[in-house]
This record gives structure tokens, sequence and C-alpha cells, in this order.
């Protein structure tokens, strides 16, 4: 492009001294030639269009493959299934090399194209001067000679930016839908900032229902809930009963068909999309550590990031004070690993709630923080919970709200709600509730014995 005012300079000066010196068939002739070379090779560039679609795709493929096989090696040996992972990315590699030698030869024949026209340039010149009928010395031979190979390179040099687009049109395409995205979560035309000190972490939910994309049936049926300000609230109910979708609502991951979820009186859906990380803390079954040193991981998305005194604080809060003591040769400089693992499942989720705690939200979000740790391990995290409330707003999905000392709990069962209560009162009137107990008192059981 930052050629192009030269090219088509040049270009004009050719086309004029052509005319002028009366050459114009070969000059016709050469448009002529050029243009049939390019309809040729619209046709093959789009070949290197669709080629190079296809490497791209193999590409992110193999590294997909890579990066999924090195995350789980440990348990590909476990479950015997080495053998069987080589073979799948050898098959992606080959296919990869495939699309690599499809592409490469779909550039050659494009460019081979191009080639073979310019170079009958000269052929060109010959049968025009043929079909002109006139006489034309060595020294017009020579000019013409010089002349057309040259404004065939300033025409090629000019259409190359149009073959450059029909070649990468499907990735052209590809970054136009995704710039045609709404952004997620999408901003209200009267979108507000609340004050962030004034915030106070008062939570309403009104007749809030939501299906996902596909489903048949709400995940969330009719919900109303009132959270007052400062309290720790348990979330709980049967597997598929809606617990994490109602976070999901909450931190606008979606957004409710019908009903409104207003924070301090506010509805969500009008608060600013960027203010809302530094409103609610997060940590979800899948949030995870950063292979990085574990001051990077604490002030992750912090800013102004915290100093180490308050990362140090958050770490003793959680129980982890050999990291804020610079004990057992742990620090704040040591490095998350995640294989080998150099931190256990236990150590990784008080890391995740010093993440939350070092940072500004009045609202904390948790989702099943005890999933998958042994019974005495489970009490602990969600008994570190409730003791750095430090009144914040904390609402905990869990299968164990024994073990939260929560103010109340909240029972959903498909989507609705079932029951409201404190712990004592649930035992007593809840079923549904009774039966989460004696469940996860199972599995506790079960986890303990097999350690």
């Amino acid at each position: 492009i930052t050629g192009l005012p030269q090219s088509l300079a040049t270009l004009l000066v050719l086309s004029v001294e052509l005319i002028t010196s009366d050459a114009w068939l070969v000059l016709a002739g050469g448009a002529g030639l050029f243009v049939t070379s390019r309809l040729l090779s619209d046709r093959a560039s789009r070949q290197v269009g669709r080629a190079r679609r296809e490497l791209q795709n193999a590409d992110a493929a193999v590294f997909g493959n890579l990066q999924e096989t090195l995350s789980a090696t440990e348990d590909l040996r476990l479950w015997g299934a080495r053998g069987q992972a080589v073979r799948e990315f050898a098959e992606v590699a080959h296919s990869c090399a495939r699309a690599r030698s499809k592409f490469a030869a779909a550039l050659a024949v494009s460019g081979q194209i191009k080639s073979v026209f310019t170079a009958m340039a000269p052929l060109l010149i010959v049968v025009a001067l043929k079909l002109s009928g006139r006489t034309y010395d060595a020294g017009e031979v020579a000019k013409l000679l010089l002349l057309v190979p040259l404004l065939m390179v300033r025409l090629a040099a000019i259409d190359a930016i149009r073959q450059g687009l029909i070649e990468r049109e499907p990735l052209l395409r590809a970054a136009q839908r995704l710039l045609d995205l709404e952004p997620a979560p999408p901003r209200a035309g009267d979108a507000i900032r609340l004050v962030a000190d004034a915030v106070t972490g008062h939570i309403t939910f009104t007749h809030v229902s939501f299906t996902p994309p596909g489903a048949a049936a709400p995940v969330i049926d009719d919900v109303s809930l009132d959270i007052p300000a400062g309290s720790v609230v348990g979330i709980c109910g049967p597997s598929g009963s809606g617990k994490s979708s109602l976070l999901r609502l909450l931190l606008r991951l979606d957004d409710p068909e019908r009903g409104s979820i207003e924070l301090d009186g506010e509805d969500l859906t009008r608060v600013e999309p960027d203010q809302l990380p530094s409103l609610f803390g997060v940590v979800r079954q899948t949030s995870r550590l950063l292979q990085r040193p574990i001051r990077d991981n604490l002030a992750v998305g912090l800013d102004p990031p915290p100093d180490d005194d308050q990362m140090r604080a958050a770490l003793r809060a959680v129980q982890m004070s050999e990291l804020a003591d610079d004990e057992q040769g742990r620090s704040l400089a040591t490095a998350y690993r995640a294989n080998p693992p150099n931190f256990s499942g236990g150590e990784c989720r008080r890391l995740l709630l010093a993440r939350m705690l070092v940072g500004p939200s009045r609202v904390c979000l948790l989702d099943e923080p005890e999933a998958g740790l042994p019974g005495g391990t489970a009490e602990e995290i969600l008994r570190t919970v409730t003791a750095q409330a430090q009144e914040r707003t904390h609402l905990v999905v869990t299968h164990a709200p024994h073990l939260l000392g929560s103010d109340f709990n909240v029972v959903l069962d498909a989507g609705k709600v079932v029951a409201v209560g404190p712990h004592d009162e649930l035992v007593d009137t809840c079923e549904c509730y009774r039966d989460l107990l004696a469940d996860s008192l199972t599995s506790d059981s079960l986890i303990e014995s097999d350690d």
C-alpha cells in the first residue's frame, strides 16, 4: 500500500509514453495479457486462501493436542493411554504436514501463473508490431522491450493488493465475524458507575429466570432472594439444580431472560461492565493459578497491585504463613508449577482465596471451594471463608453447607428455591436439605477412607 502512489504514477507515465509512440496496440495487448493472467491467477489465489485456512486449522490442532497432552501427562500414564496420545499427536502432525504441502503447492501455482504471463511480454511485442502494419526501427523496439515488462510489473504491483485480499478472504471474514460480535456483557445505554467505597454488597434477585440456549427447560426458574450486605450465604442443592448458574447470572456471564438482579438497589445490567471485576471476587470450580510467581498470581488484574505486606496478610489469613514468612524454601517469589505440581489441591484453593481477599471486592462468590478435598481440608477451607468475611457479602455454592457456618442457606431444586433458612431450621423442615447433608456426609466418609 505504501508504494501504491508511486506505482500509479509510473503506470500513467508508461501508458502515455506508449500512446505517444503510436504503440497503442502494444498497450492494449499488454492490458489484455494482464487481465487474462489475473483471471487465471484469481482462481489460484482462492485456492491459496482455502489452503491457508486449512493450514491455520491444522496448526491450531497440533498446538491444542500438544497442550492437552502435556497438561495430562500423568493421567495419560496412569490410564495406560500414552501410546494412544502419541498416535493422536502423530495423526494431527501428519495432517499439518499435508496442509503445509498443499499450501506451498497452491502458492507455487499462483506464482507460476503470474511469472509465465510476465515472461510472455516480449512475444506480445512481436505480435503487436506485426499486426500494426508499420515499420519500427531498432531503437523503438528496444524501448518497447524495456517499457512493456516494466508496465506489467507496475500493474502486478497494483494488483497485489487485490490478490492479497482474495488469498486472505477467509481470514478477513473470520476477523469480521469476531468484530461483529456484541460485547460481553453488553453495556446499557444508560450505564452507571457505582461509587466503590459506598458499595455495601446488598443483593436482590427478583423473579429471575434463565434458560440457556438450546435447553428445553429453565435452569433458574422464577428465583427471588434477598441477600443482606455482609452476610455469608450457602447455596446448595442436588447436581443440576442451578447453583452455579445463579452465580453466573450474578457475574453477568449470562443475563436473565426475565426478572432483575440488583446490587445496592441498582440493576446489574446498568453497571459499567468494566467495573464488575472490582465489585465481585470469584473462586470458581475452574479457577486456577497461573504458572508464574505467587506474587504475580495474587496481583493479577488488580490496578494498582497490592504491596507485599497486603499479600502477606492475605496469605496468613488463609493459613499459608510459610509463604508470607519465607519459610520452608517458599515465598512470594516461588513460581507455581502445574506439572508436576508444587502445591497441593488444598493449598491452591487457599491461594485462590488469598487472591480474592487481597482485592477490593465487596461481594465474594465461591463455587464449591471444597470440591474434591478431604473432609478435614474442606472444613478448613469453608471455615476460612467464614472467618475472613470482613463484612463482605459471601455467596458460597457448596455440597457441605453444614461446614460453612453461614448466616443462612438457600436450597435449590430444578432451578427453583425450595427453602431458605439457617442450618438448624432447614434440618428440621426441609427434606431436600437433609438428603443433601446425608449425601455430603457419605462422600466425606468415602474420601477420608480413601486417604
